[in-house]
């Protein structure tokens, strides 16, 4: 079991990528950070607005283990309709 020790936006402070569709952004981007303890070792990643929002809407929990990237891959054309609609609001 794992343990989240940080969840909060922020202010990128330098380039990093999305953990749910894998995507780079920029510096100066606002993505939430998650820092979670698992049997003593620490990990982060970055989550941007669509992922976020599709987490949220298909019901996952913070124990389900998925690899960076499958929130985009698992369902490519649902994912960039809702960006476009998350973009353009």
């Amino acid at each position: 079991m794992s343990d989240i020790l940080t969840d909060k936006m922020v202010t990128t402070r330098k380039n990093q990528s999305c953990w749910g569709c894998a995507r780079e952004f920029p510096v100066g981007t606002r993505l939430r950070k998650t820092v979670i303890v698992d049997a003593g070792d620490f990990n982060s990643s970055y989550w941007c607005e669509v992922c976020l929002t599709i987490w949220s809407e298909c019901g996952y929990r913070d124990d389900d283990g998925i690899s960076q990237g499958d929130l985009k891959s698992g369902d490519p054309i649902s994912w960039e309709e809702l960006r476009k609609q998350i973009e353009s609001e």
